[in-house]
């Protein structure tokens, strides 16, 4: 449940306190569903035996790198991370 509620003063007295509940067990059954699919996700990308990254289309910013990716180019997480494959090229 969700609620929100206010006091109601007249002339400096609280008269009446006003509430509003609503059930919101579908938005939360739906953001764990959300959830679970991003944890798979980020399972499969991390894990794969393919190497795989992520980069930004506007830059070519490499957003993130799975394991297989490392082990194969040599370089730790941290050095990729927000740099470009020509960055790494001409370190």
């Amino acid at each position: 449940m969700e609620t929100k509620g206010a006091t109601i003063i007249s002339n400096g007295t609280s008269v009446a306190i006003q509430s509003i509940a609503r059930d919101i067990t579908g938005r939360k059954r739906s953001e764990r569903k959300l959830y679970e699919s991003e944890q798979r996700f980020a399972a499969i990308f991390r894990y794969s035996l393919a190497c795989m990254s992520l980069t930004r289309l506007s830059d070519g910013k490499f957003l993130d790198v799975n394991n297989a990716f490392l082990r194969v180019t040599g370089y730790e997480r941290e050095e990729i991370i927000g740099s470009t494959a020509l960055d790494l090229i001409y370190e």
